[in-house]
């Protein structure tokens, strides 16, 4: 049998929750080399998980927006993303 060697390392993360997504966005942000990512989700869409995958109104954050941040060098990026956010126009 022929086994075929790559030599892109090979990254599966499970689970697409916020945590796993996550993983998966700093790992293409922070790396200059190829990689190739596989995100295995059990249902729904990546990134929103059980915390994050409501849109009820009465699920509100318990951290101002502003002190909100999925990266360390851009403090403000959850409060940026927000604001391009139609849906939240008037909160």
């Amino acid at each position: 049998m022929k086994t075929f060697q790559s030599s892109v390392p090979q990254i599966a993360i499970i689970g697409g929750g916020f945590s796993g997504t996550m993983t998966l966005v700093n790992l293409l942000r922070l790396t200059k080399d190829p990689l190739k990512l596989v995100l295995i989700n059990q249902k729904g869409l990546p990134g929103r998980g059980i915390a994050y995958g409501t849109r009820r109104p009465e699920h509100l954050l318990n951290v101002a927006a502003r002190n909100m941040s999925a990266f360390p060098d851009l403090p403000d990026h959850f409060l940026q993303w927000l604001r391009t956010r139609s849906e939240f126009e008037t909160v």
